[in-house]
């Protein structure tokens, strides 16, 4: 089997797991930032949960696909490169999700803050 379809499937298999669970973790433990912006409106802040998990699975399994095409192989496919590949794009999805969640709870705290002025 050539080097490259088992490095490109175990990055899409590794990726789409630290996605999947990530975002799973999230949906779960976020909830409750929702649920204190809107108190009196739980389903409205269920809705939203929803919508923002489905927005994040989008946009990270998508870049994580579509990162595929920008890997530049040398001449010589050995597992050295496989791993440092595999290595340098898990990194990469690793930070992007980070900093997604990152903005992510300071926009929450910016509507938290914008809602308590009103």
């Amino acid at each position: 089997m050539d080097i490259k379809l088992i490095t490109y499937a175990l990055y899409l298999v590794l990726t789409a797991t630290i996605i999947l669970k990530v975002g799973w973790l999230i949906y779960r433990e976020g909830a409750i930032y929702l649920y204190e912006l809107f108190p009196t409106e739980r389903d409205l802040a269920k809705y939203i949960n929803r919508l923002l998990l489905i927005a994040y699975y989008l946009l990270n399994l998508g870049y994580a696909a579509i990162s595929l095409i920008s890997w530049q192989w040398p001449v010589d496919n050995d597992w050295q490169y496989a791993i440092i590949s595999l290595a340098e794009n898990i990194g990469l999805i690793a930070t992007l999700l980070g900093l997604i969640h990152f903005f992510n709870l300071i926009g929450l705290q910016a509507l938290k803050h914008f809602k308590s002025n009103i």
